[in-house]
């Protein structure tokens, strides 16, 4: 089955149905493509994609792959130390940025390493989470160069 922009003027209900369906279908063995510029569709629905840019095949992968090939993922963590915490960071070796007043944004995936760094350097912290990039983030950075026109970022 070929689709192209299935679920595109549908309500949320109908949206719903078609991603059952074609979920379904695939469940079943059966092939199906669907074209879409609908990325947060596709991270949803989608098991491997292709991605064309410029008339050249940039990736033919599964859908995990992509993301994880093309992004970053960070900790994000809110302290009321966050100066100080920051610079125990960087002498430990990891690459951090002030995000605002209280939040500092790790590049890191393990947030357990990030919360034992606090514990090290006695900084209490109110929140620690993993922030992880999109199918649409990976796409802009996978496609940065083969691409036109570009959109402002918000």
């Amino acid at each position: 089955m070929i689709l192209d922009e299935p679920t595109n003027g549908l309500d949320p209900e109908g949206v719903r149905w078609i991603r059952s369906l074609l979920r379904d279908l695939a469940d079943e063995g059966q092939t199906v493509f669907v074209s879409s510029h609908l990325l947060s569709e596709m991270a949803q629905l989608a098991d491997d994609l292709v991605v064309i840019g410029e008339v050249r095949l940039i990736a033919a992968e599964p859908v995990r792959n992509f993301v994880e090939a093309h992004t970053r993922t960070h900790v994000v963590v809110r302290t009321a130390q966050a100066e100080r915490f920051r610079e125990w960071l960087r002498q430990e070796g990891f690459r951090v940025q002030h995000e605002e007043a209280d939040v500092l944004v790790v590049d890191s995936a393990d947030p357990d390493a990030v919360s034992a760094a606090a514990r090290h350097a006695n900084v209490p912290i109110r929140e620690l989470h993993t922030r992880r990039s999109s199918l649409e983030d990976a796409f802009l950075h996978a496609t940065a160069n083969a691409t036109t026109y570009r959109g402002e970022a918000a």
